[in-house]
């Protein structure tokens, strides 16, 4: 009867061996972990970029569809968004037989470090009647984190891809 209360000389614990182990899969999680939320977050700051030229894109057009003209304006021909640079684009009223008036857009920065691919001049029409575009344009906005396209219609429609 004494040996079932007879303590055991066993001492209880992990060994050397698990405590290794243990630690050395909790580092490959972490390791993972912080790969996969740094791609994470390039994806997010080119997304960001996407979402603010498409912004412009649709201000620009929004401007034209309500025939709001800019200061000095005579006759209103549209807004264009126009390509400066890898990373820049101005925005400005098109009037009197497209002379360029100034918004207050006239310099816009991708954030980011983001880049869009060239695209030239698009202009949105006053009052609804489209864009100056002869077929749909794809514009490429690229970063760390890849690569999305925003596409703009000969109707004037504003889609990220």
């Amino acid at each position: 009867m004494l040996d079932v209360y007879k303590t055991s000389n066993k001492l209880k614990g992990f060994t050397l061996i698990e405590i290794l182990v243990v630690l050395g899969l909790v580092g490959l999680m972490t390791l993972i972990g912080t790969a996969n939320l740094r791609e994470y977050q390039r994806r997010q700051l080119v997304a960001a970029a996407v979402k603010q030229f498409s912004g412009d894109l649709s201000y620009a057009r929004q401007l034209a569809l309500t025939g709001k003209k800019p200061a000095g304006c005579g006759v209103l021909d549209g807004y264009d968004v126009k390509y400066v640079s890898s990373t820049a684009y101005s925005i400005m009223g098109l009037c009197d037989g497209n002379v360029e008036k100034s918004i207050g857009r006239d310099s816009n920065t991708l954030p980011n470090s983001a880049t869009a691919s060239s695209f030239g001049q698009i202009v949105f029409k006053e009052l609804g009647h489209g864009t100056n575009l002869t077929s749909d344009l794809t514009i490429t906005i690229g970063g760390a984190g890849g690569n999305q396209t925003v596409l703009v219609t000969v109707s004037g429609t504003i889609r990220n891809n």
